[in-house]
């Protein structure tokens, strides 16, 4: 299989399960954003060690006021037969994944870049690093800027968990980290009924779990981290870095392409 192939597959993937008919029972739809469509890149597919990067949800997406108001958010992004604008999304992906001049302005891409940076060696093929989020749609109640799509609505959950999983089993990726601070461990254990801990390595701040064969980890969020008393706040990411390293220096990951 190649990238070209692993594209057409998420691209069916998303076709199925973000289809008008199965979300137009969604409520409110009106405040979704739109949703986070994956571009897979060569660089990832060919990787021998291949790791997801995932938040909650996007802030933002496709949403903005410059946007024409029929173009904006969930109800925005499908044509007038009622297919979804894939091309539109994976565009809008692309954009974020490949202006890297402006991750320094989102404490969610820093530690992003400072995970590629730390384990990614593009001389070898060492590692590469895609990102992801759990809810494929935020939800803007309208009450400041952080966005909680888990108290929207069952079937949110419901579509985002389908993708998430059928993502996983095209990705193929053998880490997993999830940047979602603890609130969310509820929804990643529903979404990955067999999990088994390792090891609580900082309470509520950092757990290392298994998933069928991939090595998975949750974090604070980035932007959460400034809120933790400096006394007790930790390199949460650094530890991450360093675990996944000795994990590796063990022979314990591999690609599976």
């Amino acid at each position: 299989m190649n990238i070209m192939d692993v594209q057409i597959q998420l691209n069916e993937l998303y076709k199925e399960k973000l289809n008008k008919n199965n979300i137009s029972s969604l409520v409110d739809k009106e405040s979704l954003s739109a949703p986070l469509l994956i571009k897979a890149y060569e660089s990832y597919f060919n990787a021998n060690i291949k790791i997801m990067y995932i938040g909650k949800e996007r802030n933002y997406w496709l949403t903005h006021s410059s946007i024409e108001l029929n173009k904006r958010g969930l109800n925005g992004v499908y044509d007038i037969n009622h297919n979804l604008d894939i091309d539109r999304l994976l565009e809008r992906y692309d954009t974020q994944m490949t202006q890297q001049q402006n991750w320094n302005k989102h404490a969610f891409f820093r530690q992003y870049d400072n995970i590629k940076t730390k384990l990614v060696d593009r001389h070898t093929n060492n590692g590469s690093v895609i990102w992801n989020n759990l809810f494929k749609m935020a939800y803007d109640q309208g009450k400041g800027y952080s966005k909680t799509s888990k108290n929207h609505s069952e079937k949110l959950e419901s579509i985002s968990k389908e993708l998430f999983l059928e993502e996983l089993n095209i990705l193929k990726p053998n880490i997993l980290i999830f940047v979602t601070g603890s609130s969310y461990d509820k929804i990643i254990k529903k979404f990955l009924k067999e999990y088994e801990t390792d090891e609580v390595m900082i309470p509520k701040k950092l757990w290392k779990f298994k998933y069928k064969d991939k090595l998975c980890y949750r974090t604070v969020h980035p932007d959460s981290i400034r809120f933790i008393k400096k006394e007790n706040r930790k390199d949460y990411y650094q530890l991450i870095i360093d675990d996944i390293q000795k994990e590796i220096e063990k022979g314990q990951l591999t690609s599976t392409n």
